[in-house]
């Protein structure tokens, strides 16, 4: 009877998120679906690394659909394919919802289906691909822990988790270093083999067509991309240090050691994480891969909407950290300039204009960026001091 009651409601919620993100086109669209909609109207078969040099710097997935919206009834003017590629990525929002709903229950889906203003705007306004990859590397989740009911840590990975993994980097490489995590467990160095083998081989066979062409494009569009590079919290607070202590042009002289900083804290949390159940760690490798970035933008903050719906102790990070971050976003995403500009957030944000690394944005980000890493210091205090999962 609750099973029964739970899924009405969940398909009550579903329609109410759709249509909050169907509102969001009417507020027009920005750079991003700008540059979707040029790759879009490419012929098909474009090599997109070698026709839009820079700005085609994902995988091929989401170019796939964007070119079929392109060709849809209305997909040729910018308006219709806006609702087009909202779709696809509501969608994307509605099944990474119905992971969370099948795996920690109704309240948790609702917390990042209709109550994450970054999740909502970034799929009904941006249209950037974040939500599409989160949605396969979420489905991967869930195989997992439909396979492990045990909650055992040792537990092997399925094909079809491995398989969702590496078509996620197909979308965007946001999980690149998801399997070195699961590498990093207690296993046999043949199933490490296999992880990376089936993890980055799918994502290698999904650029094979592009890869074959032109390798070089490929490599510099999406393995070189460097954009935003340094603009995010963690540089920011170094470079601001070093330049106290008499270093000048700091954040440009350093620049070099920022990515493989980021590299050191992310991994050196995999390694925290070891040993933990996979259903807590991967939790966490959202909120470590966004809050320890040395790159920031507006729509990297999506996936860790994700986790932050599932993590809900101790109850102060809840009140204090979670809320106000969600709150935040819902001021910042629906009034800055560059969003949906209800507001007209962007004036005070401009006079903190840097121009050597110009990062407009920078500021508002930096600041959701800390507030994620003060939930991953307390998560991980928590769960050293108890042992114990911090899921309910």
């Amino acid at each position: 009877m609750k099973a029964e009651k739970d899924a009405r409601l969940f398909l009550l919620l579903g329609i109410l998120g759709i249509f909050i993100r169907y509102l969001m086109p009417l507020a027009g669209h920005n750079f991003d679906l700008d540059t979707v909609f040029k790759i879009a109207r490419l012929p098909l078969g474009a090599n997109y690394y070698q026709d839009v040099p820079i700005w085609a710097n994902w995988g091929p997935i989401c170019y796939w659909f964007f070119q079929l919206f392109y060709r849809l009834p209305g997909g040729d003017s910018i308006n219709g394919f806006h609702y087009y590629a909202t779709g696809l990525m509501t969608l994307a929002d509605w099944t990474s919802a119905w992971v969370l709903w099948r795996i920690f229950g109704l309240r948790i889906a609702t917390i990042f289906f209709l109550l994450s203003p970054a999740a909502m705007v970034i799929s009904g306004f941006h249209c950037n691909c974040e939500p599409l990859l989160l949605a396969l590397a979420a489905l991967g989740y869930w195989f997992y822990v439909k396979s492990n009911k045990e909650a055992r840590s040792d537990a092997p990975f399925p094909t079809s988790t491995l398989v969702l993994t590496g078509a996620s980097l197909a979308v965007k490489h946001v999980f690149a270093f998801l399997p070195i995590w699961m590498i990093l467990r207690p296993m046999t160095w043949r199933e490490r083999f296999r992880i990376l083998f089936i993890c980055f081989g799918v994502w290698v066979l999904f650029l094979s067509p592009y890869l074959l062409s032109d390798p070089g494009a490929v490599i510099r569009n999406i393995f070189l991309y460097s954009s935003n590079s340094g603009g995010s919290a963690i540089p920011k607070l170094i470079a601001w240090a070093a330049e106290q202590i008499g270093f000048t042009n700091a954040a440009l002289t350093l620049k070099p050691i920022w990515f493989p900083l980021f590299l050191l804290m992310l991994l050196g949390v995999g390694w925290i994480l070891r040993t933990r159940p996979w259903k807590t760690a991967f939790l966490f490798y959202p909120i470590s891969l966004v809050s320890t970035s040395s790159a920031i933008a507006l729509q990297y903050i999506a996936p860790a909407c994700f986790s932050l719906a599932a993590l809900s102790h101790p109850r102060w990070v809840l009140r204090y950290l979670i809320i106000p971050f969600h709150v935040f976003c819902f001021w910042y995403y629906l009034g800055h300039w560059s969003e949906l500009g209800l507001w007209g957030i962007g004036s005070w944000l401009l006079d903190h204009f840097d121009p050597t690394l110009q990062l407009y944005w920078s500021p508002g980000v930096n600041l959701l960026q800390l507030t994620l890493l003060a939930v991953l210091i307390e998560q991980l205090r928590v769960m050293r001091k108890t042992h114990v999962s911090t899921l309910s």
